[in-house]
């Protein structure tokens, strides 16, 4: 018996529901070390109004099937620790069918790749190792973690442009545990992987949705790796600092947190609020724009129903550290005309 619900495979075709189940995993309390919040972005309290920020030029490319193969591959290679035939993965994304929105390609046997273009996520997946339950010796985290950061080293070779912005030395931890057991007995709760979540930053304010994510089963081998989330224009000057290019600019922060703070618990008074402090963010979707930093929070509605506390989906809302009157930006929107899988 699998208690476990690996959502970012089953929800795939769920692009939106995909991304909130991901972050809210990483972003609640269920499995998460107590400083891994604490280092997510500087504190924007310490930012006092006249602060000197940057906005940046955000972008993610649309990527066609034999870049994502290409691509693919080398992420592979190095899941898999093994020489991966570029032409089989060409052969594989081509038997695959038609979508504007991704893919999801069989590599062989146990790698898939799945490629989701909302969010420029690339994600390989060994089922062999995913699927392992009859492994129960746990290598533990220190060991872990030494396979993760090699693993993320092979991952930066494939990649020069992840060398910028990414600090494999303070990634953010969760972990799968999941029950496990023959059918009618009583399951035994094992972990199953360690996730590492390398965020995005600029200049330690983090990209929401941007980074590299490496997964190691409990008996060592790596089960998924993932990179994810926009790409940032910029120039690193002598100082290792980010510079904005293009159309990017820096400015006077004219609005405290406090100020947000108020505005977003007057907004939304019947709601769990959690801050997530500041963060670049380009919405799911959105091919490119001209980014600034904001304040940002993981809302969830709440209602009490026949004496019961009920909370709805968790949804993001962030607001502006230039102008205090500017709208909001919110994501997922709710759909009102939603019916649940069309395919069934």
């Amino acid at each position: 018996m699998n208690r476990e619900q690996d959502f970012k495979a089953s929800f795939s075709d769920k692009p939106a529901l995909a991304a909130c189940l991901a972050l809210v995993t990483s972003l609640t309390a269920c499995n998460t070390s107590p400083e891994d919040q604490s280092r997510a972005a500087p504190s924007a309290h310490g930012l006092s109004a006249g602060s000197t920020l940057s906005a940046f030029e955000l972008f993610r490319t649309a990527r066609d099937r034999f870049t994502v193969g290409e691509q693919g591959g080398r992420l592979a290679a190095v899941l898999a620790a093994k020489s991966v035939d570029p032409a089989a993965v060409q052969a594989a994304i081509a038997a695959t069918p038609a979508d504007p929105g991704g893919l999801n390609a069989a590599l062989d046997p146990a790698l898939v790749l799945t490629y989701h273009a909302a969010n420029d996520d690339l994600l390989v997946i060994n089922q062999s190792v995913t699927r392992d339950t009859a492994s129960l010796a746990d290598v533990g985290l220190v060991t872990a973690t030494a396979v993760f950061r090699t693993t993320f080293g092979g991952i930066v070779a494939t990649n020069p442009a992840l060398s910028v912005g990414l600090d494999p030395t303070a990634p953010r931890f969760s972990k799968i545990v999941q029950g496990e057991g023959p059918s009618g007995a009583a399951p035994v709760e094992r972990l199953k992987e360690y996730i590492f979540t390398v965020p995005r930053r600029i200049n330690g304010i983090e990209v929401f949705g941007a980074g590299v994510e490496v997964s190691v089963h409990r008996n060592g081998s790596v089960a998924r790796a993932k990179v994810f989330g926009p790409t940032v224009r910029s120039a690193v000057d002598v100082g290792g600092l980010e510079q904005p290019t293009g159309a990017g600019y820096s400015f006077n922060k004219t609005v405290d947190q406090s100020e947000s703070d108020a505005r977003v618990a007057t907004e939304y008074p019947k709601a769990t609020i959690k801050p997530l402090g500041l963060r670049y963010w380009l919405p799911e979707g959105t091919a490119q724009g001209v980014v600034s930093p904001q304040y940002m929070y993981m809302v969830a509605h709440t209602a009490t129903v026949e004496g019961k506390k009920v909370t709805g989906r968790a949804f993001f809302v962030a607001y502006s550290t230039e102008d205090a009157a500017r709208a909001p930006v919110v994501w997922p929107h709710a759909d009102p005309e939603a019916r649940g899988d069309v395919r069934k």
